[in-house]
């Protein structure tokens, strides 16, 4: 089975590099989630343009927070 490891910060392009740094006004660090959708900056920037819609939705930060962990769960088994 393929897997793709996380892209380090550093090891990006520009446009990279913007994008991470977006994310870490939400997150302390870049989950390592957006260091693997960083090896395809479309996919990346796709990415972004839709949690940013959703920021800007009508469902509070702690129901899109606790959404994610129920997706996380799911995911994981």
């Amino acid at each position: 089975m393929l897997r793709l490891n996380p892209i380090e910060m550093d090891q990006g392009g520009e446009e990279l590099q913007r994008i991470l740094d977006l994310s870490q006004t939400t997150f302390e660090e870049a989950p390592n989630f957006l260091k693997v959708l960083a090896h395809s900056v479309p996919t990346l920037s796709a990415y972004e343009a839709a949690e940013k819609s959703l920021r800007n939705g009508h469902l509070p930060a702690r129901f899109r927070e606790q959404i994610a962990l129920a997706v996380a769960e799911i995911n994981s088994s």
